[in-house]
């Protein structure tokens, strides 16, 4: 399983050149429902070969085939905005500008790692290590709702910011209008999902 998901998560980094080029042109929300299909489609293959009995190797090459899946679409989606790609030079950039564009994501990403397992760590001191696997399949469908909730306001700046260009009071007025929506459709949303995962609700 450690060998799928190591050669695979190697394999498939390079098709992150075109998720970058479609949050580059505003195309936010196609990264977003192509990561919205990945979803879905390792949690399928997941419980579908665990079931089968393939165990960790099992979710393991679910995880693969998900993210080649997003990576593909990205790839399709975004070819239209390179036509020269293969030919395209790279570009010169000094290291010291490479870092200042990237310490703040790397520092973002450690504190959600030390998140996930801090919350694993406490939950395995106070109810036994048993309960760190329930505890973190009773999170997957809250995260995934959430998650698809904050891709609604992801995929809406760019446009946000065009209307805010051009007329001033409707970017006030859908911004209202974007808040009360998401705000609205996340408390029936959570609530649904909470009343049909308790034992999320109990830990």
């Amino acid at each position: 399983a450690v060998a799928i998901a190591a050669v695979g998560s190697l394999a498939l980094t390079p098709p992150l050149l075109f998720r970058s080029v479609l949050e580059t042109v505003q195309r936010g929300y196609l990264v977003r429902a192509a990561l919205l299909i990945q979803s879905l489609l390792i949690t399928a293959l997941s419980l579908w070969w665990v079931w089968a009995g393939w165990g960790l190797v099992g979710m393991a090459a679910a995880s693969i085939a998900g993210m080649a899946v997003g990576a593909l679409l990205w790839r399709i989606w975004a070819g239209r905005f390179l036509p020269q790609w293969r030919g395209t030079a790279p570009a010169r950039l000094p290291l010291g500008e490479i870092w200042n564009f990237n310490w703040p994501l790397v520092v973002a990403m450690a504190g959600n790692q030390i998140n996930q397992l801090t919350d694993n760590t406490v939950v395995g001191v106070v109810l036994g290590p048993a309960a760190v696997t329930g505890f973190a399949l009773t999170q997957a469908l809250p995260l995934l709702a959430g998650a698809r909730l904050t891709d609604i306001g992801a995929v809406s700046w760019a446009a946000l910011g065009e209307l805010r260009q051009r007329d001033h009071a409707a970017f006030s007025a859908r911004i209202v209008e974007l808040a009360a929506a998401v705000l609205g459709v996340g408390l029936v949303l959570m609530a649904l999902v909470g009343s049909f995962t308790p034992a999320f609700v109990r830990l």
